[in-house]
């Protein structure tokens, strides 16, 4: 199994990357690092970052992508120790690295415009609970399926609605697991 961390850093501190031995991505959004890293501007938070690793490695993804700030710990304070147990588990499903929050209202501007071109990932979300949940923080281990089912058209077209207005990084962060458990069914 391939697994691959990528982590969208400002100016945290990535010393943590030496206690986990699994190849990593790291999109430096800040100050030069002592580490290998994509030097890119300051824009669009970590969705930002997400959405261009995922289209940039499209054809080429690994089993499992592990999405991570700079500095996990301040979402899930034993994060190194949830992402050894998830490896070691062999698991398949998504994992949320961040503690749950349950929101009840979605209708954000990004979700309102990628279903109005993608209408079955409204009909994925079951509005009955009125209720919905998210990581804090929008960390993750995805596999590469929950991915791979939307095409790279889909992530392109989110990308650009994510790069059309100020709010979109902050809605698709509460919109991440609804993206990703989506299968991608009626696409158009």
């Amino acid at each position: 199994m391939r697994y691959e961390m990528v982590i969208c850093r400002y100016n945290e501190d990535l010393s943590w990357i030496r206690s986990i031995d699994i190849t990593y991505s790291i999109y430096n959004k800040g100050e030069d690092i002592e580490f290998d890293c994509i030097k890119c501007p300051n824009v669009g938070r970590e969705s930002e970052t997400y959405l261009r690793h995922i289209i940039e490695k499209y054809e080429d993804l690994p089993d499992f992508l592990i999405l991570l700030q700079g500095n996990p710990g301040a979402h899930m304070y034993n994060f190194v120790d949830e992402i050894r147990r998830y490896v070691d588990s062999r698991s398949c499903d998504i994992r949320y690295l961040g503690r749950e929050v349950i929101e009840n209202y979605l209708e954000t501007k990004v979700f309102s415009e990628i279903c109005a071109e993608y209408p079955g990932l409204r009909n994925h979300f079951d509005y009955s609970f009125g209720e919905y949940r998210f990581s804090q923080g929008a960390e993750y281990i995805v596999p590469k399926e929950y991915i791979s089912s939307k095409s790279l058209d889909f992530w392109k077209r989110l990308y650009e609605i994510h790069a059309s207005y100020y709010q979109a990084p902050w809605d698709i962060e509460r919109l991440w697991h609804i993206i990703f458990t989506w299968n991608g069914d009626s696409e158009t």
